[in-house]
């Protein structure tokens, strides 16, 4: 993966785990109602309305809404432990993410369109009350960014253009050494003008994929200064994440 993007797989995730977390019942104590594995689990499908904050925490608030309401989150996947979990483990959602991206490329109608897009995945597992009441699962969202902010999502997902309309597209905005992802409907420095999706099974690597850039972007790019983007971990690709994203210096 770029490692511009937020949320990088085993880095800004990892990064913010907290201390072992250890919890002991008082004796006598009675279950708290609706206590277990399935506590607070999210439903696939279910919308929330979470924070940019939210977004870069480890647990975010379960508490749903009608996907018809204005929200900023959708859950594309949940996975339910049955054991105890390692909730330091560094690879704590090795087993959520690819289902979880293959799945955004499905909804959002193909990895270009996609890679084109704002849209990203925010990863949580449950806070620590509802740890404390026995929790075990782990949830992966679909979030639209819109530089420091959550964008309102629309109800149906899918893109379904030969490029994404600027509410959806991705940008970024500031500075060239603080780049963030933005939708091309707000103030922005590069905007993406052109997507290029890679063959193979095998992870070629990153010298190939920056080769692949170089040799792909300048036919896709309307600008002298220019900036690309890719996928650079196994991970990515595995989740059939493989696109080449280039991005045109917006004009003064």
């Amino acid at each position: 993966m770029n490692r511009t993007v937020s949320r990088a797989l085993g880095c800004a995730l990892m990064s913010a785990l907290a201390a072992t977390l250890v919890i002991t019942a008082p004796v006598g104590a009675t279950a708290p109602a609706g206590a277990g594995p399935g506590y607070h689990q999210p439903r696939v499908g279910s919308c929330h309305v979470l924070t940019m904050r939210d977004h870069r925490a480890l647990s975010a608030p379960t508490a749903a809404v009608p996907c018809r309401r204005r929200h900023t989150s959708q859950t594309l996947h949940v996975r339910r432990s049955a054991a105890t979990v390692d909730w330091e483990s560094d690879r704590l959602f090795a087993d959520m993410f690819v289902p979880c991206a293959r799945k955004a490329n499905r909804l959002l109608g193909g990895d270009r369109l996609r890679a084109m897009s704002a849209y990203d995945l925010s990863m949580y597992i449950p806070s620590k009350v509802e740890r404390a009441h026995g929790a075990r699962w782990k949830r992966c969202d679909l979030v639209l960014v819109g530089g420091r902010t959550l964008q309102a999502m629309p109800e149906k997902l899918r893109l379904g253009a030969a490029r994404p309309a600027d509410r959806y597209a991705r940008c970024l905005a500031g500075p060239d050494k603080r780049l963030v992802v933005t939708v091309c409907a707000k103030a922005h420095t590069y905007r993406v003008t052109g997507a290029v999706r890679l063959g193979g099974k095998k992870y070629p690597g990153e010298q190939r994929l920056r080769a692949a850039a170089l040799d792909r972007c300048p036919d896709l790019v309307t600008s002298r200064t220019w900036r690309y983007q890719t996928f650079a971990d196994p991970s990515y690709w595995r989740a059939g994440w493989r696109s080449v994203v280039c991005y045109s210096k917006t004009k003064a």
